[in-house]
């Protein structure tokens, strides 16, 4: 989502050194002197000053080929006789919650393949690996184009990676320049995209 915008904000702002770092899980901006954070996460760090862009849902699909062979799971339970394909960055990646209505399921999904790479994963899928759990933004294209098709559609999949798209910065009376315009870039691109 970042990667578009990223050369026209430094061709705008020429004297302005940029430093990114992709990581999942926590930071702490302030033990690793980050100025601002990109989430995506339905609990954002109250400590910290929140703006949000967008809100994403998370999308279970599979390619048309692999559903052809293995057959269209119509509950959460039928995964367990499904190849998934998931993070593997924690030994509970595997384990999916479903919420429709008031009924909850666990399961501990298994397969042949698992990577922590989001692009990766919608490959593995595309080529009928398995089915994956992807935010929306992720497999859009992939959906219009039918390489992949939703799985479960009328269930809610439950994660700490779902809820708000969101930049989250400290709290501060003298704010940098640079970072108020990167801010406020961020903030008009990002939300113009992700509202189109």
């Amino acid at each position: 989502m970042l990667q578009p915008f990223i050369a026209p904000f430094l061709q705008r702002y020429p004297n302005i050194e940029l430093k990114l770092r992709a990581a999942d899980g926590e930071i702490d901006l302030f033990k690793d002197a980050i100025d601002l954070a990109f989430k995506l996460t339905d609990k954002p760090d109250e400590n910290l000053v929140l703006k949000e862009l967008s809100k994403t849902n998370l999308v279970l699909c599979a390619s048309p080929d692999y559903i052809d062979a293995r057959g269209m799971p119509t509950h959460p339970t039928e995964l367990l006789d499904h190849d998934c394909i998931y993070l593997a960055e924690t030994s509970n990646d595997n384990v999916w919650d479903f919420l429709k209505d008031d009924d909850f399921h666990t399961v501990a999904v298994s397969g042949r393949y698992a990577v922590n790479h989001s692009q990766m994963r919608l490959a593995g899928v595309k080529q009928g690996l398995g089915i994956g759990i992807f935010h929306d933004f992720v497999i859009q294209e992939a959906l219009a184009q039918k390489q992949v098709i939703p799985v479960l559609p009328d269930w809610t999949i439950k994660s700490n990676y779902h809820g708000a798209i969101a930049m989250q910065f400290a709290q501060t009376k003298y704010m940098p320049a640079r970072l108020r315009v990167f801010i406020d870039f961020f903030v008009e691109n990002l939300s113009y995209k992700l509202s189109t």
